[in-house]
């Protein structure tokens, strides 16, 4: 075994440890609310950081109410993490858009 054999070994399990934290923190929650949250916050992000609110309804794929999902946006934009703006499409008719804050 050569020290570049044990640097190699060493950079990997760095590495697989720094990806596995990155993981815990987007996918573990301590409760059914925090879950729901970090699902959105995902959601969002991989969309981008802004899409339209009806669009992530259904990318949660009815896992959630409409009810409980105002419920946990009130809670991700009172702490700052998201924001509901209004947009208005090609017809003129408004619709809701959930932003991620990233400041």
């Amino acid at each position: 075994v050569t020290v570049a054999d044990i640097e190699w070994g060493r950079a990997v399990a760095m590495h697989s440890a720094e990806t596995m934290a990155i993981m815990a923190g987007k996918y573990v929650a301590d409760t059914d609310a925090q879950a729901d949250a970090k699902r959105i916050i995902r959601i969002v992000e991989e969309a981008g950081g802004r899409i339209k609110k009806r669009e992530l309804l259904r990318k949660l794929a009815h896992r959630m109410k409409n009810r409980d999902l105002k419920d946990v946006l009130a809670a991700l934009e009172e702490s700052g993490t998201v924001a509901t703006e209004k947009e208005k499409g090609v017809t003129g008719q408004e619709y809701d858009v959930v932003v991620l804050r990233t400041d």
